[in-house]
């Protein structure tokens, strides 16, 4: 299985995994991303191909944003 098969949100609703709105954000992370098993690779795989938009490993686009220009 690859990592996307795993990921606890894998049958979600697109629609929350690219909310832009924080309050909605912060209620998937915690509902869906604090526990997954698969976390680190969701989000290793959004700064290797620099997802700009979305959800990605626990977290929002300007925290790997932020992220990336730490490093």
């Amino acid at each position: 299985l690859s990592w996307q098969e795993k990921a606890a949100c894998k049958d979600t609703d697109d629609d929350r995994v690219f909310d832009n709105h924080p309050t909605e954000q912060n209620k998937f992370i915690k509902e869906y991303c604090v526990d997954c098993p698969v976390r680190r690779e969701c989000l290793a795989d959004a700064i290797e191909n620099k997802n700009i938009f979305g959800i990605w490993g626990g977290m929002t686009a300007s925290d790997r944003e932020k992220l990336v220009k730490k490093s």
